[in-house]
């Protein structure tokens, strides 16, 4: 050790882009088509992101593995979907 020392600064801002999440109406359940597709696909997100279904109350859901923004509802109830950016 020779007493000699090196720093150095970086700043990392935060995106300002907020994601804005449109879910299209889901098809009404019956006793033929006992599912739904939630379609978020339409929603404006900059960047990589990562989305989550949940329900709230209610049936379950399945996320679509090649659309995140897309997933199956079964059962009637309120679902959530979080989305991080």
């Amino acid at each position: 050790d020779n007493g000699c020392v090196a720093k150095d600064t970086i700043t990392v801002q935060a995106s300002k882009d907020i994601p804005q999440l449109n879910i299209t109406s889901a098809a009404p359940l019956t006793c033929t088509q006992p599912s739904t597709i939630l379609n978020a696909g339409s929603s404006t997100i900059n960047g990589a992101f990562t989305a989550q279904w949940t329900t709230v109350m209610g049936g379950t859901v399945q996320a679509n593995a090649t659309n995140p923004l897309q997933a199956t509802a079964n059962g009637a109830g309120t679902y959530r979907l979080s989305v991080v950016v």
